[in-house]
């Protein structure tokens, strides 16, 4: 029976590190190409705090939750858009949640990756926007 607790134990820490984004390049290849106002987030690969998912908001929806090496495509307005990224739990008390406000046009695509930067006191999630090339050489690498 301590057996069957401890599986179940450890099912559930892996669960919680597991983000419903995709480590896949492919799964959001075709979007690049095909697609216009899209929002593309990747969460840089780290040792630190790899356990913590990212809760991605875009436009106020939760888009994602965004484990290590993770990414996600989110659907922009043509105009002004607004991403905030937060963690929950423990790991994120003292963190204040960033947010990026930046503005879409017709027929364009944005690129941003995130990271958590260790502080002595606090931690910092960053959030930088980044050229197309740039993005997707950091997903594929």
């Amino acid at each position: 029976m301590r057996k069957l607790y401890l599986i179940i134990i450890s099912l559930l820490l892996l669960y919680g590190c597991a983000g419903t984004g995709t480590k896949s390049y492919s799964d959001v290849a075709h979007s690049i190409n095909e697609g216009v106002e899209k929002v593309f987030i990747y969460r840089e690969e780290s040792f630190f705090a790899n356990a913590v998912l990212m809760k991605v908001r875009l436009n106020a929806t939760e888009i994602a939750k965004l484990g290590v090496g993770e990414m996600v495509v989110g659907d922009g307005v043509v105009g002004t858009n607004t991403l905030e990224v937060k963690i929950g739990g423990l790991s994120g008390l003292g963190m204040k949640p960033p947010t990026v406000t930046f503005d879409l046009v017709d027929d364009q695509n944005t690129y941003f990756i995130l990271t958590i930067k260790r502080g002595l006191v606090v931690n910092k999630i960053k959030i930088f926007e980044t050229l197309k090339s740039s993005w997707q050489r950091q997903v594929k690498e």
